[in-house]
């Protein structure tokens, strides 16, 4: 893992971790030479020796070099040395499509045809390149801040032209075509299968096929009829749901056949929002049937006329009304027979469009012959569904919807429906209810989503209650929860991205309960409870004091914004040092600005208290080359902390030392003021070294300023840290 301060090339300076993948790191960067951010995707290091993960990245690397398009992330330059392999890309600010969508919900008509009208086009662009993308889903499409949409990570990407690749690694499998799924075989329609699902997720704010396991989604993908999107989605444009079926055809031949052709229909859709021009169920060898419904189409009697008998949907409808048909033909038979040989009026029920039908005949004796028809009919699966989903489908079965209970469940998110009686498959009367139960999700979930803003106590009896032990706290600041309680929780064994920890890493690295799903915390877990400690711009890092001198430790406690205390001498027999021995709130503590801080200091009785001039002056003209006497005409401040030199990496770099420099940077009216603090001093690679100024001459009436380290042979800053000034008491 690269860490923050890193140098990779000479000029690409690692800022921080945004992003993780199966095989890749991504990190913000700053290119220095052309003063730009970046992105930086680096294959992770346990990759890096295998020749098959390398290959694959290499892979990815060539394809986006290769690809310039505004609806692509761009790639800038690519570097493969010895260990370490890494992209550094265009830097997109904005969110996923995936993210998008779960905001959302589900999208309006126009605004899924905008996003996927840019998404084929950058589809269409690689796939003229040459390149098929195989991973097209909705974590993979990026939205701008301005509203651009960019197609993203070609990390399995393979040349159209080239070997028929069959691989372990395909694409999600939830956006995974059939010929992908079963043989790992793909070409440009395959993209297009995918774009179909996703426009599918955004019409519809659900997964066409979803399962328990990857097995089960894939083997959808194959085998089951997908619900066209019109049944979860009343308002979605007739033209949309068409090319939507389209796209997602189990057969590529069915599909649209190109980017370009799918474009074409979008354009259309926005037109002709309810169009019949969508040529569905086509295939290269047509029936005599779908000919002639073909030959319909090409007369504009819409397309619904020239269906495939074959479509599941069309086949459930047709199977009803020929039922239906033939009950009525043959009550209406048997009433002529009656009407005939009893002479006597026969009353055939009405609700006569129902799929069984039973005939009753009384005893030879009887006079009259009833005839009843059972209006049983099956009850649909509602499982996973929504409150709002089910009723949409039940009112088409004219069904009723009855939610008796609510439930907590490890399986299906809140919100979903858990259980159903009747159960699927049953047969049931129209207008009968059906009764089901609701997620409340899991309460492990529920437990941790809850934490956020309640006392320590509370959230340790909710976590107790759910199996979770709790192991201390850590604070931090908080903008919007109050001093003293809960933010979220810290996982010591799970980063932000759910990979365990290596032996020894800093347990600092922290993670809220806003960065980590609950599914990560399983019972028998231990956390800790990450506390506010108020807002940052209202606290302050308790700094050291021990080992100061008595002046010293006040200046520091005063420019910190903090307030002296009592301060206890404590006789020495020794001659005195005059420093402190002990401060009452322990160093690195978050509290608030004004907290009394008490110190002890090493003094005997006639002993004056008095600064050291001489260790003082030392420090101060080491590192201003000022006096140490405080003029009460300027501010002050102070820095009490350390930072470790990155590793310098990259086949630019020529040197293993930099040399080191701090200054001081203060905004003025006119401009910028800097301020000399350490002359440079050449570093090694991975140098931990202290930046502790005790008083720091400020610009006066300047409350603020930046400690910078940077490198005085580029000038390129490694490290900044802001601090306060205030004025001399």
């Amino acid at each position: 893992m690269l860490e923050p301060g890193s140098i990779l090339d000479g000029r690409y300076t690692i800022e921080s971790k945004i992003g993780q993948g199966g095989m890749s790191t991504v990190y913000r960067a700053v290119d220095g030479k052309l003063g730009r951010s970046v992105a930086i995707k680096a294959l992770k290091e346990e990759f890096s020796s295998d020749d098959d993960f390398v290959l694959k990245f290499r892979n990815e690397a060539q394809s986006v070099a290769s690809l310039v398009h505004p609806n692509i992330v761009g790639a800038y330059d690519a570097v493969d040395e010895g260990d370490l392999h890494y992209i550094v890309m265009e830097l997109v600010d904005g969110v996923s499509l995936k993210n998008y969508i779960q905001n959302k919900n589900a999208l309006s008509n126009d605004e899924c045809i905008d996003i996927a009208l840019q998404t084929a086009e950058g589809i269409s662009a690689a796939h003229k390149a040459g390149i098929v993308h195989r991973d097209i889903k909705p974590q993979n499409i990026i939205i701008s801040n301005e509203g651009k949409v960019k197609v993203a990570d070609f990390g399995i990407a393979k040349a159209v032209t080239g070997e028929t690749i069959s691989t372990a690694i395909l694409g999600s499998a939830h956006y995974v075509s059939p010929e992908q799924a079963k043989s790992g075989n793909s070409d440009e329609r395959s993209d297009i299968y995918s774009l179909g699902i996703t426009m599918y997720e955004m019409i519809t704010g659900r997964l066409p096929f979803d399962g328990e396991n990857t097995v089960s989604v894939v083997m959808a993908h194959i085998n089951t009829a997908m619900v066209p999107p019109k049944v979860y989605n009343d308002d979605i444009y007739g033209s949309l749901n068409d090319i939507i079926l389209k796209c997602t055809r189990k057969n590529p031949k069915e599909r649209y056949q190109s980017a370009d052709e799918l474009i074409a229909d979008l354009k259309k859709c926005q037109e002709n929002p309810d169009g019949h021009f969508v040529s569905l169920y086509e295939t290269e060898k047509k029936t005599k049937s779908q000919e002639s419904g073909g030959n319909a189409r090409e007369n504009g009697e819409g397309h619904s006329r020239g269906r495939s008998r074959s479509h599941p949907v069309d086949t459930l409808v047709n199977k009803k009304v020929l039922l239906g048909l033939a009950a009525m033909a043959f009550f209406a038979v048997a009433a002529v027979l009656l009407v005939h040989s009893s002479k006597k009026p026969v009353k055939v029920p009405e609700e006569t469009t129902t799929t069984e039908a039973v005939v009753t005949t009384p005893q030879e004796t009887s006079s009259a012959v009833d005839i009843v028809i059972a209006a049983e009919q099956t009850v649909p699966s509602i499982l996973g569904l929504t409150e709002e989903e089910a009723k949409a489908l039940l009112n088409d079965e004219h069904l009723v919807l009855v939610i008796n209970s609510e439930e907590y469940n490890d399986v299906y998110l809140a919100g979903r429906i858990v259980n159903q009686s009747p159960a699927e498959g049953e047969g049931i009367k129209k207008g009968d209810k059906i009764y089901a139960v609701i997620s409340l999700g899991s309460k492990l979930d529920s437990v941790i989503n809850s934490l956020k803003g309640i006392t320590i106590e509370e959230a340790t009896k909710r976590l107790l209650s759910v199996g979770v032990n709790v192991n201390g706290t850590k604070r931090q600041f908080s903008d919007d929860v109050d001093d003293g309680l809960v933010i979220g929780y810290l996982l010591d064994d799970i980063t932000a991205e759910g990979e365990t920890k290596a032996s020894g890493e800093n347990d600092d690295n922290q993670i809220s309960s806003e960065a980590i799903s609950g599914s990560k915390v399983t019972e028998g877990s231990t956390v800790k409870l990450l506390i506010s400690a108020g807002k940052e711009s209202e606290g302050v890092i308790m700094p050291t004091l021990t080992s100061l001198s008595y002046q010293e430790a006040i200046s520091v406690i005063m420019s910190n914004g903090l307030t002296v205390g009592s301060v206890v001498m404590i006789p020495s027999d020794d001659p005195p040092t005059g420093k402190v021995t002990a401060q009452s709130i322990q160093p690195n503590e978050l509290i608030k600005k004004g907290t009394e801080v008490n110190i002890r200091v090493d003094w005997n009785e006639g002993t004056p208290i008095e600064p050291e001039s001489t260790t003082a002056a030392e420090t101060v003209s080491e590192t201003t080359g000022e006096d140490e006497v405080i003029s009460p005409d300027f501010w002050y401040g102070s820095i009490d902390t350390e930072y470790q030199i990155g590793e310098f990496i990259g086949p630019a770099v020529s040197a293993n030392t930099v040399n080191v420099a701090i200054r001081l940077l203060q905004r003025v009216s006119d401009g910028y003021e800097y301020t000399t603090l350490s002359e440079p001093k050449p570093m090694s690679a991975g140098t931990r070294f202290p930046i502790c100024f005790r008083h720091i001459r400020g610009v006066p009436g300047i409350d603020k300023g930046t400690v910078e380290v940077y490198d005085s042979d580029t000038g390129n800053s490694i490290v900044a840290y802001e601090i306060n000034f205030y004025p001399a008491q």
